[in-house]
């Protein structure tokens, strides 16, 4: 199943490391970035055990990053 999400209004307390490297990556989504040569990111793979906050994660970054979110569930696609 894919789910397309528009940007969420949420705020989440924890993951320090994540939002660490969610912030420092901001700045390579900025257009002023092209000129300096520096490679866009390409998107964010998230995997673990379920109920550990992938998804929520998601909705962090994408709310933090301005941008809308997929997300894809690779176990139903094994189901089907």
């Amino acid at each position: 199943m894919i789910q397309f999400s528009p940007t969420p209004e949420v705020e989440v307390q924890g993951l320090p490391i994540l939002q660490e490297w969610a912030t420092t990556i901001t700045t390579l989504l900025e257009p002023e970035a092209s000129q300096f040569n520096l490679p866009f990111p390409k998107g964010v793979l998230l995997v673990g055990l379920p109920g550990t906050g992938k998804s929520l994660a998601v909705k962090c970054l994408s709310q933090l990053w301005g941008i809308p979110s997929i997300l894809l569930d690779l176990g139903s696609f094994c189901n089907s």
